[in-house]
């Protein structure tokens, strides 16, 4: 898992994450000892804004093929203002280019790839990322940052309720946790 932070737009980020996304993925390759290895990446959610650095990778179909999955931080950036945001609608005005939902996100992928990668294609990599213990994810009021109902409801709305087709969750600092906590939360 590639979770590079603190890097901000920085033009030349792009080249940067394929570079390092080739090299992990060639090193594997090289290994030659029959394991499947996944290759993923924690990009901040905006990291995709303005067309650079994850929009530039995820939009080159070789290295888009590389990555197994994005596990795309929703937390500690901005308010949600209903689950919706989440999934479909953004924050921002479309002319800002900061997508802000994970239906933007992969849409912003798919438009950069001029046609290499669909949407569904991009979508189908992205994973929800937020916080299992402590952090912020402010949704609807609330800030979701506990595995646990609140979490677990917003995963089944997109899912159950607008029919969303969510690749995964992907939630961190989950150590603090319980054995039983968690295989109660991932059970769910």
């Amino acid at each position: 898992d590639i979770d590079l932070e603190g890097f901000g737009n920085e033009l030349g980020g792009g080249a940067f994450l394929k570079a390092m996304t080739k090299g992990a993925f060639d090193y594997f390759a090289q290994l030659g000892d029959g394991k499947k290895y996944t290759l993923t990446h924690a990009p901040q959610m905006p990291y995709f804004w303005h067309g650079v650095l994850y929009t530039e990778l995820m939009a080159d179909r070789t290295y888009f093929d590389m990555i197994d999955f994005l596990n795309v931080q929703f937390y500690n950036q901005i308010p949600f203002p209903t689950d919706d945001y989440v999934y479909f609608k953004d924050i921002y005005a479309p002319a800002v280019n900061s997508p802000t939902s994970i239906a933007t996100i992969a849409q912003t992928v798919s438009n950069a790839s001029v046609g290499t990668i669909s949407v569904a294609e991009a979508q189908s990599k992205i994973l929800l990322g937020f916080p299992c213990k402590d952090g912020s994810f402010p949704v609807n009021g609330g800030n979701l940052n506990m595995c646990g109902k609140s979490q677990f409801d917003l995963v089944k709305y997109g899912v159950e309720n607008l029919k969303f087709q969510l690749a995964g969750v992907f939630e961190w600092s989950a150590r603090d946790l319980t054995d039983a906590d968690l295989l109660n939360w991932n059970t769910e």
